[in-house]
């Protein structure tokens, strides 16, 4: 048999306000933890949020990296395309300037030896006819 102490109405009321007590704890710990759950959540959101702003400049960055070193190839590309085709125009111009010069030469040419064929049957025709008239003579 066991013994047990017989309870009184203090040790009752002692015990009922133990329970109303821990009932009260157990009732605000729920709060503690929602408005903590809460915070976390408006943090970790806020640290997402951050993060993701963060991720956003950087790639931006990089792409804008990217794009202008695809631009200053592109220039340097077309420079060196565009003095490619300036030597190509001179030497074009060149030689359509020293083909006109040698036609005109030539042409120029060709009328001096006219002219000078021309003087010489001239000179012919005097010297003949000097001849002829000194045969007369």
């Amino acid at each position: 048999m066991s013994y047990r102490k017989k309870e009184t109405k203090d040790d009752r009321r002692e015990k009922s306000t133990e329970r109303v007590e821990r009932e009260r704890e157990r009732k605000r710990e729920p709060r503690v933890d929602i408005y903590d759950k809460r915070e976390d959540m408006m943090r970790r959101k806020r640290l997402a949020d951050i993060e993701s702003k963060l991720t956003e400049v950087e790639t931006q960055r990089t792409i804008d990296e990217c794009v202008n070193k695809r631009v200053r190839e592109e220039m340097a590309k077309k420079d060196s395309e565009i003095d490619a085709e300036v030597c190509r125009r001179v030497d074009d111009a060149k030689k359509i300037l020293e083909r006109s010069m040698k036609d005109e030469l030539d042409s120029k040419k060709e009328e001096m030896e006219k002219e000078i064929e021309s003087q010489e049957v001239g000179v012919v025709v005097v010297i003949l006819m000097t001849t002829v008239e000194c045969r007369h003579l």
